[in-house]
């Protein structure tokens, strides 16, 4: 039996996926980076019901992991406090944006 790169990617994204919904128990699922602009797989695993929604940043690239990592460890190694604008930063409050 052939398996195609597309049958492949599909399996990947809803394995990865039943694992995040399990380690988080999130109602909704926040895609970025390049295999994120996979519109089969994303209206599959939609299709599938894991999550209520799925969120696909639109200008998903991986360019910005750097960006993060280095933010990240801004905040955890060096030790600096998150400031959070409650207003403004929509991805930890669970609510679509939009």
């Amino acid at each position: 039996m052939r398996i195609t790169i597309q049958q492949l990617h599909d399996e990947i994204v809803f394995e990865m996926a039943v694992a995040a919904k399990k380690m988080t128990g999130a109602k909704y699922l926040c895609l970025a980076g390049g295999s994120a602009l996979n519109s089969v797989s994303n209206g599959k695993l939609l299709k599938k019901g894991i999550f209520e929604n799925i969120w696909i940043q639109p200008a998903a690239g991986d360019a910005g992991g750097a960006l993060g990592t280095a933010l990240a460890a801004y905040h955890h190694i060096d030790d600096f406090e998150k400031m959070i604008d409650i207003v403004t930063d929509h991805l930890n409050d669970g609510k679509a944006v939009g």
